[in-house]
């Protein structure tokens, strides 16, 4: 390939890519991924494998930079999530927490950063609830009772909340 005029200069590559490429890809299938890995580390060469996900999980890399977490989640069990590629000094990583629950930070928003007073917050989950008893009267036409049940256990379980 080196002496192919196709391929001499950056533009010639170009024009050709569709060549280059299925030459490349032919002679890379000759031997595993992992040789050509260990002949690219050699030769000084930047390359890495393209992982699925079950290689990515039990990388050495990706454990050694904890970035597969696995955090209690309120609603019981664990949640397995990735963790934050920034490393920086002062974020301490033991302090991760799960997504949270549908709703759980309601409260927090709507009285510190939005300011609603209590009276406003009472008219709003009134209304909510209002809705929320129209949308499964509507289900009950249209998706069946599996979606309906979902429904109304988020509803009772809106109504302990309150």
């Amino acid at each position: 390939m080196i002496e192919d005029p196709r391929f001499m200069k950056g533009e010639d590559r170009l024009k050709h890519r569709q060549e280059f490429n299925q030459i490349i890809e032919e002679y890379l299938a000759k031997a595993p991924a992992e040789d050509w890995l260990e002949l690219f580390h050699v030769e000084d060469i930047m390359a890495g494998p393209i992982n699925t996900i079950d290689k990515v999980v039990i990388d050495p890399q990706v454990k050694a930079r904890n970035m597969i977490l696995n955090l209690p989640h309120p609603l019981g069990g664990e949640v397995r999530l990735v963790g934050n590629p920034m490393k920086m000094e002062g974020i301490e990583e033991d302090k991760y927490t799960a997504p949270p629950t549908m709703g759980q930070h309601n409260d927090e928003i709507l009285k510190g950063l939005l300011k609603y007073s209590d009276d406003q917050i009472a008219r709003m989950r009134e209304e909510e609830q209002r809705h929320a008893l129209e949308l499964i009267a509507r289900l009950q036409k249209t998706a069946g009772d599996a979606a309906i049940r979902v429904l109304e256990k988020e509803v009772e379980r809106q109504k302990q909340e309150d």
